[in-house]
């Protein structure tokens, strides 16, 4: 093979120009460190004949110690590329998102060398009342994916710990542990580096707003800390529209009203501002009592009216968004409520997903439109 066959080859390599001149590079370092070899029956035409074998050598030797990093080091790569896309950040202009640097070529040869886990940040996101951390960890086998007691964990302060499971692209994938089969394919888990993206989560009151926290990674029941990163605690933009006036709803199963006064937006989620009409009868301890100090038959009047009230606020805290290019987007349920003063804010999230906040002109709450200003 002659040197220049030896060029055409190392040039149909797929790899990007930098990892592909660093093949040549250290090949022909590599070739030219090789002791030249004397003897009495080598001739000058076998004498070429040797180095440029050495020197395919060289190059096949690079190319694969180069790949070896380039596999571990592209699935970092690959992941942060599709969740970025999946959730659409750049079209939706989500500042909130970050994204974290990914390991240089010699921290991860140094972490090939072993049979360790690593963790690797790839990214994270405001959601409310939530940060969604999205990492690497491997080599891990699927079986970590499953949400259960034994896996990972992540905790800022060593003591609330959050549990870890694996990022299923598809929100409409049902999954029962125990039950269903999982299959690689199911979640983002690359097979052949046994790599595994997972998601947790802090609260939004576990860190300080604008500053830095270190999130400490544990892997149990060995209680085994497998990894440390570093995120970065943005603001979440958000925009803030009151109804031209408030949405009025009442409860079916009992004399209980109260209004819809608008929505706070955010890329990641949203609030609805309710007003509680009855909020004293339902909140005890605004009265300065508890549980306790309730008769038997409060507390079963209470639960009565609570469970009554929920399924009232349930039917207007869910609709759709309707957006300035004719989509629509479908808004789940609320997971929760912060109450304070006789108005709620209930908070949905839809997680791998994002929206346009100004891009919204419209919301339909239990069959209902309502133009935004």
């Amino acid at each position: 093979m002659t040197n220049r066959q030896i060029r055409d080859a190392y040039n149909k390599i797929s790899l990007s120009p930098q990892s592909a001149e660093e093949i040549w590079l250290r090949a022909m370092e590599s070739a030219e460190a090789k002791p030249q070899e004397k003897g009495p029956g080598l001739g000058k035409h076998r004498g070429k004949t040797l180095r440029r074998t050495i020197l395919i050598a060289a190059v096949i030797s690079a190319f694969f110690a180069v790949t070896a990093f380039g596999i571990g080091y592209s699935i970092h790569q690959q992941r942060q590329q599709e969740l970025r896309q999946k959730m659409q950040i750049d079209a939706h202009r989500v500042e909130s998102y970050v994204e974290y640097p990914l390991p240089s070529e010699g921290e991860r040869l140094g972490a090939a060398e072993t049979d360790e886990i690593t963790v690797t940040p790839l990214s994270s996101s405001l959601s409310g009342e939530l940060i969604d951390l999205y990492f690497n960890v491997s080599p891990v086998e699927l079986s970590l994916a499953d949400c259960n007691a034994d896996g990972i964990y992540c905790s800022v302060d060593g003591e609330k710990w959050h549990f870890a499971s694996g990022v299923f692209p598809d929100p409409d994938f049902s999954y029962t542990p125990g039950v269903d089969t999982l299959r690689p394919e199911d979640v983002m888990y690359d097979t052949e580096t046994k790599t595994l993206t997972m998601r947790s989560f802090l609260w939004i009151d576990e860190v300080e707003t604008g500053g830095t926290a270190e999130v400490r990674v544990l892997l149990y029941p060995e209680e085994k800390e497998i990894g440390r990163f570093t995120i970065q605690v943005s603001e979440l933009e958000s925009r803030t529209c009151l109804f031209p006036k408030p949405f009025r709803f009442s409860s079916d199963e009992m004399d209980m009203t109260g209004s819809v006064l608008g929505v706070e937006l955010s890329p990641t989620c949203m609030y609805f501002i309710v007003e509680n009409e009855v909020a004293e009868l339902l909140d005890y301890t605004a009265r300065g009592l508890t549980w306790d100090d309730l008769t038997p038959e409060e507390q079963e009047q209470c639960r009565k009216m609570n469970a009554a009230w929920a399924r009232a606020v349930d039917r207007v805290t869910r609709g759709t968004l309707h957006m300035a290019d004719g989509t629509d987007f479908e808004v789940p349920g609320c997971n929760c409520g912060n109450f304070e003063n006789g108005v709620t804010k209930w908070f949905a999230d839809w997680p791998l997903q994002t929206i346009d906040i100004n891009a919204v002109t419209a919301i339909t709450i239990d069959g209902t439109r309502i133009e935004l200003n």
